[in-house]
């Protein structure tokens, strides 16, 4: 997974944006929308890399990032992929708040 995340600019940065939206209440089709937009991720797996190291969520649970695209032309619908993934990033915003 080293080289996917060297592969991203300012990967620390992307991140630490990433995990603020979540724990301010962001969708998982929002984050992946601001990673796409604004940081210009455009590779799947570095998508899902974000997606796992930051939020801890296991790679069979985030590789549906894979069908998954900004401009709806993917398999999976903004709807779907908040479905899929939500229930992994609550686990994240709660495990943060409890410390």
């Amino acid at each position: 997974m080293g080289s996917v995340t060297e592969s991203i600019e300012n990967y620390e940065v992307v991140l630490k944006s990433a995990r603020n939206m979540v724990l301010s209440g962001a969708q998982a089709s929002d984050v992946l929308r601001y990673l796409v937009i604004e940081c210009g991720i455009l590779g799947k797996a570095q998508l899902i890399i974000v997606f796992c190291k930051g939020f801890g969520i296991e790679l069979r649970r985030a590789s549906c990032i894979g069908g998954w695209w900004h401009d709806d032309s993917g398999e999976l619908s903004d709807e779907r992929i908040n479905e899929l993934l939500n229930p992994e990033l609550s686990k994240y915003v709660s495990s943060h708040e409890k410390s």
